[in-house]
């Protein structure tokens, strides 16, 4: 008896692999809803926020100038006023910034993929950075970003997650001496 159970252990398993691998592949598991789906659904457009937002719809680089939120392409993004200030402010105090904090809206939302912004100072060399940290208000997700610029000048900005693309220039300016 006991030469019995080995042998049937092991055809019973061998069962198991055959009828598995004559299957076929198995029905891929369905993605998880992340937390923020209460905000806003997987594959949805957050086209209400870009509504009579000044940019452009087209996948161009924009001048965002003094303005708070700006559009390129698939990004609403911002506060570049308020970063602009913050940014002239701490020279002001002889303090050198450590980068600016920008959030960016995606117009086509998937499940978030991975951010990267490439920031390009006026003939600098450019860093590239990734960003995975998600935010939600409203009705609405976004990138929470810290963008390493760290000296004063125009920048360009390229971010891209998905099929979203985006470009901005932008100036952060030390006060004048």
């Amino acid at each position: 008896m006991r030469s019995v159970r080995p042998t049937l252990l092991a055809v019973t398993l061998a069962a198991a692999l055959v009828s598995g691998a004559c299957a076929g592949p198995g029905r891929p598991a369905a993605r998880p809803s992340p937390w923020w789906a209460a905000y806003q659904k997987p594959g949805a457009l957050q086209t209400a926020v870009f509504r009579g937002a000044l940019g452009s719809a087209a996948d161009r680089c924009v001048a965002v100038g003094h303005h708070r939120s700006v559009r390129s392409g698939g990004f609403l993004a911002g506060p570049f006023g308020v970063d602009e200030q913050g940014f002239t402010a701490d020279y002001q105090q002889g303090v050198r910034p450590l980068g600016v904090k920008i959030y960016w809206l995606p117009l086509h939302v998937d499940h978030m993929s991975m951010l990267t912004v490439q920031a390009t100072p006026a003939g600098g060399p450019t860093l590239t950075r990734t960003y995975t940290l998600v935010g939600a208000e409203g009705r609405f997700v976004f990138y929470s970003t810290g963008v390493p610029i760290r000296e004063p000048g125009t920048w360009k900005l390229l971010a891209s997650a998905g099929q979203n693309k985006g470009c901005f220039i932008v100036s952060f300016l030390a006060p004048p001496q």
